[in-house]
């Protein structure tokens, strides 16, 4: 039997991934028409740079105040974070360059929540039920890919809107439901009755970097994903520019934006 907090953990998950799905892979067609493609192309760089600091700093800072505050303080601000996004990309006006501050903001706070959150789990669960619970993570983080990317795909262009405030009540929510149904699961390690002195950043780092077996991996996954993130930035665009609308059976219409969400969920169900 499952821990309850992992339980509720795994379907917060399921529930945010499948909102923000229906979001992110369409932001680099939306922005390009926005600002152009090339523009586009930069200021994505700059927020997945700001994501991959939030990385690097959650593990470590939720060794440092325990995962519930992070959590919480992440999925809040992450829901303000789209609240106002709506808000600037919305029917009264639409201010590119101020949604990508905010893009910003909620990258870096997604990077902190995604280590944290796994972080929680592993807390939580027997070693004899890891590898049962580390598959089901990544399973229904790609089932609601899937269903986020195919709902996306067909809403995205005309209700953006709406979509955005979806995601902004729904992280809210899990922000919530956390803050008031799980508790805080680390516990920092005592040596002689006396808290262990936490290491810097730097030294945790530095022994990941050490360990060549894991650098190996690291470095492969970096790889796949580079070729993976092609799809919702370079690959969505240019299917946006270049696709003409295709009819399928006679009725049923196709472009660039709805191609994008067909390939995104079609991926992720290959993968579960």
């Amino acid at each position: 039997m499952l821990h309850r907090s992992i339980k509720i953990r795994l379907y917060l998950q399921f529930v945010t991934t499948m909102a923000t799905a229906a979001i992110m892979p369409f932001i680099a067609i939306y922005f390009s028409q926005l600002v152009g493609a090339e523009m586009t192309g930069v200021l994505v760089m700059v927020v997945i740079a700001t994501g991959i600091a939030g990385g690097f700093l959650g593990g470590h800072v939720s060794d440092q105040i325990g995962r519930k505050k992070l959590l919480v303080l992440s999925e809040i601000t992450m829901g303000l974070s789209f609240l106002t996004i709506a808000f600037f990309n919305s029917p009264w006006t639409v201010m590119p360059y101020v949604s990508f501050v905010l893009f910003m903001i909620t990258m870096f706070f997604s990077g902190l929540y995604v280590p944290v959150s796994t972080a929680m789990i592993f807390d939580l669960v027997r070693k004899q039920e890891r590898n049962f619970v580390f598959t089901v993570q990544y399973w229904i983080t790609n089932l609601a890919m899937a269903i986020g990317s195919i709902t996306g795909a067909f809403l995205f262009e005309g209700y953006h809107f709406y979509l955005f405030l979806a995601v902004a009540a729904v992280t809210v929510v899990s922000g919530l439901v956390t803050l008031l149904f799980i508790g805080e699961t680390f516990v920092k390690p005592e040596a002689d009755g006396a808290a262990v002195k936490p290491a810097s950043i730097l030294s945790n780092y530095k022994a990941v970097f050490k360990d060549r077996t894991f650098m190996i991996f690291m470095t492969a996954s970096v790889l796949v994903l580079s070729l993976e993130s092609h799809l919702t930035n370079y690959i969505a665009v240019n299917l946006q520019e270049n696709m003409a609308e295709t009819t399928w059976f006679g009725s049923f219409s196709l472009n660039g934006i709805n191609m994008t969400g067909i390939l995104q969920a079609e991926n992720t169900l290959i993968v579960v």
